[in-house]
């Protein structure tokens, strides 16, 4: 996951790197798998991120760069049925 600078040619990476993996951590630690859907908070402080292969929601701190797992168990879960 990188940010791109408003300046020309400045881009930063926030987490992982060209490969897969699950950790928490500083940009050169943090792994994600397939990262996918992106969403940025109102302040533009944290960046949440639909970490899918891992089947889980990550945030990333978008000041320091930390990666810190919100949600998700690791493994996907199926839905059957009339749910109300």
């Amino acid at each position: 996951v990188e940010l791109v600078g408003r300046e020309v040619g400045t881009v930063t990476t926030l987490a992982g790197d060209c490969h897969g993996g699950l950790s928490d951590g500083p940009p050169g630690k943090a792994r994600l798998f397939f990262p996918s859907g992106l969403a940025i908070s109102k302040r533009g402080d944290f960046l949440f991120v639909a970490d899918s292969r891992n089947h889980r929601v990550r945030a990333i701190n978008t000041q320091i760069g930390w990666t810190t797992t919100l949600a998700g168990s690791g493994s996907a879960v199926e839905v059957h049925g009339d749910h109300q």
